[in-house]
């Protein structure tokens, strides 16, 4: 990706960019790699849902592109309480975005899928006849306490122990560095069909700081 950086600096009139030093282009990398990740992530969100037409499935989801990027992670809520809400701290490392939840109860090998709602919408979701809590359709959210996430799980009347969750996410994309060396480098983890975009992108930000300097200069 250097390289490239260095290509794609030359093709785009930056005649000084063999001057840049690798720590410099690390920077560079690493910053039009998350503006990716949250552009493809904005994409995804903003075209999920339609008002007003009939949802079409499509046969690729936008965000395929984080494929290697997706985890999963099953956590053992055994001993944890029975009450309703359900709670549990989460402390997955390296998170930037939760997915899907999926709960299993006692006496059961099959998952159920959580509705993953924001807290501020919980309260009228709650008192609302059809999209009230069940056991079949639990209720999921978030909430940051004292620096831990801890997710609050509704089941309505159901009292059957909840034994482990799944948590689909999305973790933090790889901080890329190039060692001189060779023997710590650190590659970028998206798919190898991106790289090429992410190196414009980033040669892009490059030629708009130094354009900034030259104009601050002047």
């Amino acid at each position: 990706m250097h390289n490239t950086f260095r290509t794609f600096g030359q093709a785009m009139g930056l005649q000084l960019v063999r001057g840049i030093l690798p720590h410099s282009i690390d920077t560079y990398l690493n910053a039009a790699i998350i503006e990716k990740c949250r552009s493809i992530l904005y994409n995804t969100v903003g075209n999920s849902i339609k008002i007003g037409v009939l949802p079409q499935s499509t046969p690729i989801s936008p965000i395929n592109s984080l494929r290697t990027l997706y985890n999963t992670e099953e956590i053992d809520a055994s001993f944890e309480n029975v009450t309703d809400p359900f709670q549990l701290d989460i402390n997955l490392d390296n998170v930037m975005i939760y997915t899907n939840f999926y709960i299993k109860y006692e006496n059961s090998d099959k998952y159920v899928h959580c509705r993953f709602i924001e807290p501020d919408k919980l309260a009228e979701t709650l008192i609302d006849y059809c999209t009230t809590a069940t056991k079949n359709e639990p209720i999921i959210t978030l909430s940051n306490q004292n620096e831990k996430f801890t997710a609050n799980i509704f089941t309505g009347k159901n009292t059957e122990k909840i034994t482990n969750i799944k948590i689909n996410y999305i973790k933090n994309p790889a901080i890329v560095k190039y060692d001189v060396s060779g023997s710590n480098n650190i590659d970028c983890d998206l798919p190898e069909y991106l790289h090429n975009e992410i190196v414009e992108l980033a040669v892009k930000k490059y030629n708009i700081s130094i354009g900034q300097n030259i104009e601050n200069k002047t």
